[in-house]
């Protein structure tokens, strides 16, 4: 992509912000780069630079305490909307969590993520059955910030083995 010149720059809307917002809450900070396949994918939906879309979440990055606890500080570049995004999913993580993987399902032209039904972890025996059921459709986006917090193990154990962690 050709570079923007700043008098062709766009504001981020809070849709764009959101969907950024998914990304970087289930990508890890070392793979938040322009050439990482699903920045490119992002930013080609938000016609925007892979760059731009890589900037975005490191200026999100920047409000995460636990990355700062790990002396990781992100860029300086946070906007208004990047911190009132953050501190809307401070105070309710799921709607924000629900709302971000909404937007960036809608973005790429794909279905909301949710725990399939079929779902290998949540079948105990075979003597299950079907029942119609609510499904939180933010529990991908948990998992995917908690394993990613955690550098891909349990939070609890630190057991790393991927069958064990379960399918998500």
């Amino acid at each position: 992509m050709a570079k923007v010149a700043s008098s062709q720059r766009r504001n981020w809307t809070r849709g764009e912000t959101l969907a950024a917002f998914n990304l970087y809450s289930r990508t890890a900070f070392g793979k938040l780069h322009s050439r990482n396949p699903d920045i490119i994918e992002l930013a080609k939906h938000l016609r925007r630079t892979p760059g731009a879309v890589a900037m975005k979440c490191c200026n999100l990055a920047a409000l995460d305490a636990a990355l700062q606890a790990r002396g990781i500080k992100g860029l300086r570049g946070t906007s208004k909307l990047d911190q009132t995004i953050w501190q809307e999913f401070q105070e309710h993580p799921e709607d924000i969590g629900y709302e971000s993987e909404c937007k960036y399902a809608v973005t790429v032209g794909r279905e909301p993520r949710m725990t399939p039904a079929d779902d290998p972890v949540l079948q105990v025996a075979r003597t299950d059955r079907h029942a119609m059921k609510k499904i939180r459709v933010t529990q991908h986006l948990f998992r995917e910030m908690v394993l990613t917090g955690y550098g891909g193990q349990c939070a609890i154990c630190s057991i790393a083995q991927p069958q064990l962690l379960g399918s998500v």
